[in-house]
Parts: C-alpha cells; sequence; structure tokens
C-alpha cells in the first residue's frame, strides 16, 4: 500500500506536468495559464465560501436533531475540491469540478458514510434522514461484533472521599 502510494505521489505531478505541456502547444501558452489561474481562483473562493456554509448546516441539521455527518462529509468534499482546483494540472481539476456536481458528492457521502459507520443499504437519503434515536433503537446483526456486558455507576451516585452526594448531583 505504501509503494503504490508513493508511485501515485511520484507519477501524478509528472503526469500532470506532461498534460499541461500537451495542453499549452494544442490552446496556447497564454491560455492554458489563464485556465490554471482561474480554477485556481475558484478553488479559493470555493474554500472561503464552504467555512461560512458548513457551520450553519450543521447547525441546522444539528438542530433537526439528526447527525450533521452528511453536511460535514459534504463540506470536506467541497474542500477537497478546492484544493484540488487550486493544485496545477488538468487531472486534479477534472477530479475537483466532479466533487463540486452534487449528486456525485451524495454518491460519495454514502459511500464514505457506509464505509465509515456500516450503514446498510448506503444511500445519501439515509445517512441524511437518520437520527441518533433511530441509530440507537436499529437492531444489532452478527457482523456488529461482539457484545461486552459491565456494569456502570453514575459518578454523583458514588460517595467521592466517604462524603455523600450532593442533591444537584442526582438526575
Amino acid at each position: 500500500m505504501r509503494l503504490a502510494l508513493l508511485i501515485f505521489l511520484i507519477a501524478l505531478p509528472i503526469l500532470e506536468i506532461g498534460l499541461l505541456i500537451k495542453l499549452g502547444t494544442m490552446i496556447g501558452v497564454w491560455l492554458t495559464f489563464a485556465l490554471v489561474i482561474g480554477t485556481a481562483i475558484l478553488g479559493g473562493a470555493l474554500i472561503v465560501q464552504n467555512g461560512f456554509n458548513s457551520a450553519v448546516r450543521v447547525q441546522e441539521s444539528m438542530a433537526k436533531g439528526e447527525v450533521p455527518l452528511n453536511p460535514m462529509m459534504d463540506s470536506a468534499l467541497v474542500v477537497t475540491a478546492g484544493v484540488l482546483l487550486i493544485t496545477p494540472g488538468p487531472i486534479a481539476d477534472c477530479i475537483g469540478l466532479l466533487l463540486l456536481i452534487p449528486p456525485v458528492r451524495g454518491m460519495l457521502v454514502g459511500k464514505m458514510a457506509g464505509g465509515l459507520f456500516g450503514f446498510t443499504g448506503g444511500g445519501e437519503e439515509e445517512v441524511r434522514t437518520g437520527t441518533r434515536e433511530e441509530a440507537a433503537g436499529a437492531p444489532r446483526s452478527p457482523a456488529d461484533g461482539p457484545i461486552i456486558e459491565g456494569e456502570f455507576q453514575r459518578i454523583g451516585e458514588r460517595p467521592i472521599n466517604g462524603a455523600p452526594p450532593r442533591p444537584e448531583d442526582r438526575r
């Protein structure tokens, strides 16, 4: 895995430079330069705009009682698109522009949520509409792993240094 990542990190810039040179010979140096600068400005604007909007979307999701997974992952993908657009090169620009398409982001959010949290069925709507209560009441499957039984004690109910618990600690 590390070797593949190393090869990718070495090959991608070489391929990007080669494609920029080829693009420059096809459409001209100044137009290629304008495209690189234009996508960099677009990427920077996306990152700045997303910073303002992501906090609002997360707060709205939490106010509805939903887990803010979708807005957070969507914002992360928009920031990734902005960084890829800032990076000079046609491959990074194409991937960044793909990440700006909402259905593509929705599909990726569903896939990432399914991979990270084991959601089944993996659609964006399932992630977006799931609440904490629904997640807590979901039946477990054998693939969820072992159940570890144990006992617990609330700290407010336990005497500290022999002193009885305070009334305000009991809830």
